[in-house]
């Protein structure tokens, strides 16, 4: 599930609203200032072309980022919570806020009260944390071989996605690392069903 939520003004570092649901426990303060340091640290690899974390993992708990027009929202979720799922939300988020609060931010006097109201908005869109949960990830039951393409087993794009069936991704991360639409990936991974090879966890 997702443990807590943080709306962050990204050119101050700010936290302007701050949403718990789990009882993990983090300094606000603290935890706001980390996270935009950190990103914006990561930016600095890249000057011309900025490459800002989206992602932190760590062994239980993992960070995923979204940012829309200096607003940046943070989730601290669980590690095996759906990336994809998450993130898509908080770009959502991002994106209300900013549209909501864009004016209001640019004469801002630091009262985070006027901000409470959206709070609503977060429970309900990330179904008061529990977005991102129970998505099943396909595993495969077996090493696929090279030559279950050549025999015509399976298809070349059955057996790239097969490889990363790693009990661990999920069919939309699968996508996006292999730059597939998601229905390519899913007609791969039923192919894959049908011949015994991959399970859902």
């Amino acid at each position: 599930m997702i443990h807590m939520v943080y709306v962050i003004d990204e050119r101050s570092g700010i936290n302007l609203l701050f949403r718990r649901y789990g009882e993990l426990e983090m300094d606000e303060v603290l935890m706001s200032g980390f996270l935009t340091a950190i990103r914006h640290f990561s930016s600095e690899f890249k000057r011309d072309e900025p490459d800002t974390i989206q992602e932190i993992e760590m062994k239980t708990y993992k960070i995923v980022y979204a940012s829309e027009r200096n607003v940046l929202v943070a989730a601290v979720s669980d590690y095996d919570d759906s990336t994809p799922v998450i993130r898509k939300a908080l770009s959502i988020l991002a994106s209300r806020f900013s549209e909501k609060y864009g004016d209001i931010l640019k004469s801002w006097r630091g009262d985070t009260t006027i901000f409470s109201e959206f709070t609503t908005e977060i429970d309900k869109l990330l179904m008061n944390g529990r977005i991102g949960e129970g998505v099943k990830r396909p595993k495969l039951k077996a090493k696929l071989m090279a030559s279950m393409v050549r025999m015509g087993f399976i298809s070349e794009k059955a057996f790239k996605v097969g490889e990363l069936c790693d009990g661990k991704r999920t069919k939309e991360t699968i996508a996006d690392e292999l730059g597939l639409p998601i229905e390519e990936v899913v007609e791969a991974i039923r192919e894959l069903e049908k011949k015994g090879l991959v399970e859902w966890l």
